[in-house]
């Protein structure tokens, strides 16, 4: 809980706890929901009780008479899910003119060597900005590179719409 809250996750958290437990020497595991505070060797019934209520729940049968055991033990913390807006960011530029940063030569086999392409600051292009290739488009995260034959649109979301001509 520390962690998290450290990490900054808000509200609340919870921790969910369980084991992967088998019949002896069986192949497969089920997850089995644990109670909540310290296990001890008085809770064994609890935990036996559990196993069967999730077996029975998955498989409409028990084995009485084989053992069980607990292959791993399992902890999960978490927050609640972020809240993420998805609307985009408005464009720092207000046309195509301030988003473009200068020029840069780039290889195309096309054209047997290097050329000229525009080079634009992918956080500046407004939307419905509409220019052809070739050019470079750079962010943070990666460049774009629009070849020779490709031109580009930014839809309402921002996204960079590339349509080969």
């Amino acid at each position: 809980r520390a962690l998290l809250q450290a990490a900054g996750v808000e509200g609340a958290i919870t921790c969910t706890r369980s084991a992967d437990m088998r019949y002896l020497q069986q192949g497969f595991e089920i997850r089995v929901p644990l109670p909540p505070g310290r296990l001890t060797q008085q809770d064994l019934p609890v935990l036996r009780r559990a196993f069967a209520e999730e077996y029975q729940r998955l498989y409409k049968r028990l084995n009485p008479t084989v053992e069980i055991e607990a292959v791993s033990w399992r902890v999960v913390v978490s927050g609640p899910p972020p809240v993420i807006d998805m609307r985009p960011l408005p464009a720092a530029g207000e046309s195509l003119a301030d988003a473009r940063k200068g020029e840069r030569l780039v290889y195309f086999p096309e054209y047997g060597g290097f050329i000229p392409c525009a080079v634009y600051d992918r956080y500046r292009l407004p939307v419905g900005a509409v220019f052809s290739g070739p050019a470079v488009v750079e962010e943070r995260e990666c460049t774009v590179v629009v070849g020779p034959k490709a031109g580009v649109q930014i839809d309402e979301a921002r996204n960079l719409v590339m349509t080969l001509l």
